[in-house]
């Protein structure tokens, strides 16, 4: 029958992780309209439960790539990767936590091995019904407002931490975070605007930047004028020198009206200035090397809630923050600066395809872990493996190598 489909058994696997990106969040969106407070912790234990699964599945899925990519030299390659973390932590929980956190670049490059046994045309379209989904809750979010303000209320006054109101009343359809959310909608954005035409793709732009604005999110919103802008300089490359010259004014005015677009005047001084501290604070307490391996990331706060693990963490929601305190300074200071040389090289060798992936990471990054969406990450890391298959990046490295 998946013959009959055209879909083989990898591509299955990327359409279970897509459609996992609304499936294993259900629990939490049924729970939304339960008044009962019996019924919404059955509800969470049974999320629980489907987060341990998402979690196996993903690691029979990597297993199963490695495998596929490395034959009989894969079991090897997994010994030696294993004795390698082991060495830089012996904890199990901060072991796994800082493999988990690795798996997006992990997927990059078994994805690229691996790109043409994967349908992207049936990932794409799945893809686009899941975005679809997100935008109708988002939609009942807004227009029923006053009624899911009653709801919240109730839960609220018998389980104050099952559910962040603020974040809900900001429309974030299927996802538990308005930056989340805005993360999977850029994907969307980037897929309609390459790999549709006509009406379909000037639809689904609209619905992805009306998505975004309904988050009220104020790195969506950011991110979404500077790809515009990107695309605006690729478009007219001719005139990309005086189009540079114009992206500080293009800041200023943003930085101006920013509350006015989220309708959150306290943006600056209670988000992103949070974070810069933050950030700062991490910085004076971390070291130059590898000595905090898997102590920062979604994963390891989970472990921590389980009281798994007992240490106190460092807190951080940036990507950035993640990397400075599992890598240290040194490979963080390694990694902005490729990363800021990769983008440019994409640019100069007019590889734009790409350099929009790598620009919606790049922004993204500040405020959120983007290699730990669950399902939006791994969706990312297949599309930069499929534009690194197709481009020019990886063929002109090859060819300096060889000459």
């Amino acid at each position: 029958m998946l013959k009959k489909l055209n879909i083989n058994f990898l591509t299955l696997n990327l359409v279970i992780i897509t459609l996992g990106v609304f499936l294993f969040n259900i629990f939490d969106i049924v729970s939304i309209h339960m008044f009962n407070i019996e019924e919404i912790t059955f509800l969470k234990n049974y999320s629980f439960g489907f987060k341990v699964l998402r979690e196996l599945l993903l690691l029979i899925f990597v297993v199963y790539l490695i495998y596929k990519t490395f034959q009989e030299k894969s079991l090897y390659l997994l010994v030696i990767l294993l004795v390698l973390f082991v060495f830089i932590q012996n904890n199990i929980f901060f072991l796994y936590a800082g493999i988990h956190f690795l798996f997006f670049y992990f997927f990059i490059f078994l994805f690229y091995k691996n790109i043409q046994s994967i349908n992207i045309n049936s990932i794409i379209k799945i893809i686009f019904t899941v975005f679809l989904i997100h935008l109708f809750f988002q939609l009942i979010q807004f227009f029923y407002l006053q009624e899911l303000k009653l709801i919240i209320s109730n839960i609220f006054e018998k389980n104050h931490y099952y559910l962040n109101p603020q974040n809900l009343l900001r429309n974030v359809g299927i996802f538990n975070k308005p930056v989340s959310a805005a993360f999977f909608s850029f994907l969307v954005f980037y897929l309609s605007y390459y790999y549709l035409d006509g009406f379909k793709k000037h639809l689904l732009l609209f619905l992805v930047i009306m998505s975004i604005f309904l988050l009220k999110s104020g790195t969506g919103v950011i991110s979404i004028i500077a790809i515009v802008y990107i695309l605006f300089m690729v478009k007219y490359s001719k005139y990309k020198f005086w189009l540079l010259l114009l992206t500080i004014p293009l800041m200023f005015i943003v930085y101006v009206y920013l509350g006015d677009l989220t309708n959150r005047h306290d943006l600056f001084s209670r988000s992103f200035a949070v974070r810069i501290e933050l950030i700062k604070s991490i910085y004076q307490n971390i070291g130059y090397g590898i000595f905090n391996f898997g102590e920062s990331g979604n994963l390891v706060w989970k472990f921590k809630s389980l009281g798994l693990i007992e240490k106190d963490l460092l807190s951080s929601d940036s990507f950035y923050a993640m990397v400075l305190v599992n890598f240290g300074k040194i490979l963080l200071l390694i990694y902005f600066l490729s990363y800021l040389l990769l983008m440019l090289y994409c640019f100069i060798i007019e590889e734009f395809k790409l350099l929009v992936l790598l620009s919606i990471l790049f922004l993204f990054g500040f405020t959120l872990s983007i290699t730990e969406v669950y399902g939006v990450s791994y969706l990312f890391a297949l599309f930069i493996a499929y534009e690194l298959k197709k481009g020019k990046v990886i063929e002109n490295i090859t060819h300096y190598r060889k000459s």
